[in-house]
């Protein structure tokens, strides 16, 4: 876990969940916080900042982070900066475009990366996985998968996606990436809408037992989901 010992933002450390691997010149995290933009001080503040404990490294390449925020007409999507500003301090750009809507998550499914560390390249394998739908229907996808004994990198594309019109979900199998009994959430993020203020709206997926579930946002979504969606996300595993 990423021991978060202060926030400037209003968040209670105890409150905040967020698994942690340390690859020496690299952390992978995964988790989410709740932004209060209510919290006097907030619209102030040019970063948001967790203190954590001692960090592998004293300054990342930046990295990008999800913010998602519940709208009236969907969930929306977009993403954020962050880097390690210090060995202790991990610094987030504020959404402000989300400051009108009381609170909105932040969402890691990132990698931080230590700036100006010289490695020697070495050749990743790639699997390509097969999606076969069960429930409603996808075209022309893709999954590409880099995994590790401790994580991996899982990157997803579709064509048209449509909704199940009793169940409101679909279904695909996907070769099995995850321990046993684990789930995970992965937003399915729709290319149809690039120029809201908002971002992307997004899907809720779940990744169990050899299963990529995608589910509506209730009523306001129609059957026809999104002509277009992609995911990235690393997943740490074993946690």
């Amino acid at each position: 876990m990423l021991n978060v010992t202060a926030t400037n933002f209003g968040v209670n450390p105890s409150d905040i969940q967020i698994d942690a691997y340390n690859g020496g010149n690299f952390i992978i995290l995964n988790g989410e916080i709740s932004v209060d933009t209510s919290f006097e001080g907030y619209k102030s503040l040019f970063t948001l900042e967790l203190t954590t404990e001692d960090l592998p490294f004293t300054r990342s390449l930046p990295t990008a982070v999800y913010a998602t925020v519940e709208a009236d007409k969907g969930n929306y999507i977009t993403i954020t900066k962050a880097y390690v500003k210090d060995g202790n301090t991990i610094s987030i750009r504020p959404v402000r475009a989300y400051d009108s809507y009381g609170s909105y998550k932040l969402k890691f499914f990132c990698a931080f990366a230590a700036i100006n560390t010289a490695a020697e390249p070495t050749f990743q394998h790639c699997d390509k996985l097969l999606l076969e739908p069960t429930v409603g229907t996808m075209t022309d996808a893709e999954c590409y998968l880099m995994k590790n004994d401790n994580w991996m990198l899982l990157v997803l594309k579709t064509g048209a996606i449509t909704f199940d019109e009793t169940e409101g979900i679909i279904k695909a199998n996907i070769t099995t990436v995850l321990s046993d009994g684990q789930v995970f959430f992965v937003p399915i993020i729709s290319s149809d809408n690039k120029s809201s203020d908002n971002g992307n709206l997004y899907f809720q997926g779940t990744i169990e037992d050899g299963t990529l579930t995608i589910s509506r946002n209730g009523e306001t979504d129609t059957s026809t989901g999104s002509s277009e969606t992609f995911t990235k996300v690393f997943i740490l595993l074993n946690t």
